[in-house]
């Protein structure tokens, strides 16, 4: 065998390689840039929803769910997520009934069930906002790789956090995940593929 030819074979392998690796590893630009298995996304909950019902994984099983960790005090990030899943969901007309958004608390000592009820009146009424106590949403955040730290010490203070959207499938499997550059109509047709396909 010819060194080019040699050399040729090596390179469709590597290439290869690379290409199953990709399809089982995903790179999530958070807030640490952690590389994480595509299978370690996601888990079990048991958390309250917004009118004060204890819900898990169980309720929302059958439809495809879109889920976002924020905080109601959050000046920015959180409002405009929460308003851009809002214009996904009016977008996706019909389809929409197969799809939950969910939107869960990193900020369990101020985010009660009263503040996450008042706050979703401002977004999409589909979307589901949990909270509960803070062992319970540090579970899940550690399900889903998220980060999330206090800034400030006084009564005012700040969450630093990941601002991912992770797309779940019908039966609770991890998808994909949208960043803030994600747009409208990008997220739209992803999660409409999805419903379509599950």
């Amino acid at each position: 065998m010819s060194t080019r030819r040699f050399m040729f074979i090596i390179t469709i392998l590597i290439l290869a390689l690379a290409a199953t690796g990709s399809a089982i590893w995903l790179t999530l630009k958070s807030h640490r840039g952690a590389i994480v298995s595509v299978l370690d996304i996601g888990g079990p909950f048991s958390l309250l929803d917004h009118t004060g019902k204890r819900v898990t994984e169980a309720d929302y099983a059958g439809r495809v769910q879109i889920i976002f960790f924020g905080y109601t005090y959050c000046p920015d990030i959180c409002p405009t997520e929460l308003s851009r899943i809002s214009a996904v969901m009016d977008a996706l007309g019909d389809a929409a009934d197969h799809v939950v958004p969910i939107f869960v608390t990193v900020d369990p000592d101020r985010d009660t069930v009263e503040v996450m009820r008042d706050y979703q009146q401002s977004f999409h009424p589909g979307i589901q906002m949990l909270t509960g106590k803070p062992a319970e949403i540090a579970a899940m955040q550690a399900h889903y790789r998220v980060y999330a730290q206090r800034v400030g010490a006084d009564e005012n203070y700040l969450m630093d956090h990941s601002s991912n959207t992770f797309l779940m499938d019908r039966a609770g499997t991890f998808v994909t995940h949208f960043t803030q550059r994600s747009s409208v109509e990008d997220m739209t047709a992803r999660l409409r593929a999805v419903v379509e396909k599950s």
